[in-house]
């Protein structure tokens, strides 16, 4: 379910958006883990684009947010997508 990681594509899609890497407007309180449903609204990310951001198919995105436990490497790419620290990510 899982693409190979590339950070690279991450970075460019943050780049197009406009955001900045950990921005406390965009992320809430920046010490503070949110859940992904959380972050993905305050980005204006569809589950669609967001899934496809990460790497991981839609289906399971909703799976993550209605509370199943993310992999390492599915929470890193969510993590990325969304331009958080991992540790971000409840």
């Amino acid at each position: 379910m899982l693409n190979e990681f590339d950070p690279g594509k991450y970075e460019l899609a943050a780049a197009v958006r406009g955001d900045t890497p950990i921005d406390p407007a965009m992320t809430g309180h920046d010490d503070e883990p949110a859940s992904v449903q959380a972050l993905r609204e305050m980005r204006g990310l569809g589950i669609v684009e967001l899934a496809g951001l990460a790497g991981i198919l839609p289906d399971h995105l909703r799976a993550i947010e209605a509370g199943v436990e993310p992999t390492t490497p599915e929470r890193q790419a969510i993590a990325a997508a969304l331009n958080v620290p991992v540790d971000r990510i409840a």
